[in-house]
């Protein structure tokens, strides 16, 4: 159940042990890991002569910040989605390498990403979360080529996103959601939220994150761990 489909989420303020803004994340694909990714996970560090030092987390030979954070505190990062259909793709517009990378380059606040992502053209359909650790501040933005779906943390400090649209202005324009996109979802509900029944709110920081919420494998279902 938890096999196929990377996760994200962000937690801030009071869902914190600190108050800071905290981003994790999991890559996974298929029934086992990228064996390269794993055996070359590689960080550059891109300096532009007029723009945004960066970090990509990412292997050789793969320019695309599907992780990346900048010198001004906005990190981002990719979920991948798949749409219900490819004949709405326009033939004109951005890749979601130049937008996360035009992010990473230009935007020092939040509202400045979000501009970004909402003034260019789609090309594709995605899921992609960025934060703001300085004004704590964090969106998912649901692309589905020219229409943009986005969703923003919330009061109570948390977010988190899967493999699947759920803003209003996207939902079910994917392909239906598999059993493993909304477990993975339902299991960031339970552990995340201020009332979730193995809630971890408020004591969250870096360890706890790594341990308790990346490493988690739980069916939420039947809280059985899953293989």
């Amino acid at each position: 159940l938890f096999h196929d489909g990377c996760a994200n989420f962000a937690a801030a303020g009071d869902a914190t042990t600190d108050g800071h803004l905290y981003h994790g994340r999991t890559i996974d694909n298929n029934t086992s890991p990228i064996k390269y990714w794993v055996d070359n996970t590689t960080v550059f560090i891109r300096q532009p002569n007029k723009g945004i030092p960066h970090a990509v987390i990412s292997v050789p030979g793969m320019i695309w910040p599907n992780s990346a954070l900048n010198v001004e505190g906005i990190s981002i990062s990719l979920d991948t989605a798949h749409p219900k259909t490819i004949d709405e793709m326009p033939t004109e517009g951005r890749s979601n390498v130049q937008l996360m990378s035009q992010v990473m380059k230009r935007a020092s606040t939040y509202q400045e990403a979000r501009d970004i992502m909402a003034a260019n053209n789609r090309l594709m359909a995605n899921l992609i979360i960025i934060t703001d650790r300085n004004s704590r501040q964090a969106g998912v933005f649901e692309l589905h080529y020219r229409e943009l779906g986005i969703r923003e943390m919330k009061d109570n400090g948390v977010i988190y996103m899967t493999n699947h649209f759920l803003s209003p202005e996207v939902k079910g324009k994917d392909s239906p959601p598999t059993p493993s996109t909304l477990n993975r979802y339902k299991r960031f509900g339970l552990l995340l939220e201020k009332d979730g029944e193995d809630s971890v709110y408020g004591k969250i920081d870096p360890e706890l994150i790594v341990n308790k919420i990346l490493r988690d494998r739980t069916n939420p279902n039947t809280k059985e761990p899953s293989p």
